[in-house]
């Protein structure tokens, strides 16, 4: 029971380090789709480095954003979720 019991920390241990290891480099930035509509303001057209070490995600102006959430939405707790969403 006690080797049982150490190999099971063993196997956790292993995979907080594997899941929080050394981050990898982030992908090289895409450029924007170009497009025939000037900026309007200065700030606009200034690029953006991104530098926060997990990467940075680009998303165009008319690009669609979906919000989720893993809440209960039926179900005999179904209210906890319901009010949340």
């Amino acid at each position: 029971m006690r080797k049982l019991i150490l190999f099971v920390a063993l196997v956790m241990l292993l995979g907080l380090v594997v899941a929080c290891g050394s981050p990898t480099a982030a992908p090289a930035p895409t450029s924007a789709p170009s497009s025939s509509a000037a900026p309007s303001s200065s700030a606009a057209a200034t690029k953006f480095s991104c530098t926060d070490k997990l990467g940075c995600v680009d998303i165009g102006p008319n690009d669609p954003i979906h919000i989720v959430y893993g809440f209960v939405t039926s179900g005999d707790n179904s209210t906890l979720g319901l009010d949340t969403k």
